[in-house]
């Protein structure tokens, strides 16, 4: 696991490390799902995102907060993630698989509700080709 949850003054986090910008985003997905959910759901379903951004931490937030929506929406709660990102037309693109239950809270004990991911101390970086990052999800 290359993920960890932190609490932060009413709010939540997530903080992880990978080796590129998509595993990365895999790994904040895990993140999420461990604050949604002390129980771990079932890859039997998929759900596929292409997203677009201008930076690594825009695409973070907007990758966070769809699998917010799927929780909304569906009770979708993430149980694997593979993600690859791409440079296009100047920014970027992410192509996601995300594997999991949908309805999963009607099933499994719910952890916190997030509302969504913030820019409030983001941080995402690259530093000898090993991808951290920070984000605070308002709870």
């Amino acid at each position: 696991m290359s993920f960890s949850t932190f609490g932060t003054a009413g709010d939540a986090g997530i903080r992880a490390e990978a080796d590129g910008l998509g595993p990365l985003l895999a790994e904040l997905a895990l993140g999420f799902a461990e604050l949604s959910s002390p129980e771990h759901a079932e890859p039997v379903e998929t759900r596929g995102l292409t997203l677009a951004a201008r930076e690594p931490g825009e695409l973070a937030v907007r990758f966070l907060n769809e699998l917010v929506f799927l929780a909304d929406s569906e009770g979708f709660l993430p149980a694997a993630a593979e993600a690859e990102v791409k440079a296009k037309d100047g920014g970027l693109e992410l192509e996601a698989t995300i594997k999991g239950e949908a309805a999963a809270f009607g099933r499994r004990a719910r952890g916190l509700l997030v509302k969504a991911a913030t820019y409030h101390g983001l941080k995402v970086k690259e530093s000898g080709g090993r991808w951290t990052a920070e984000v605070v999800l308002d709870i």
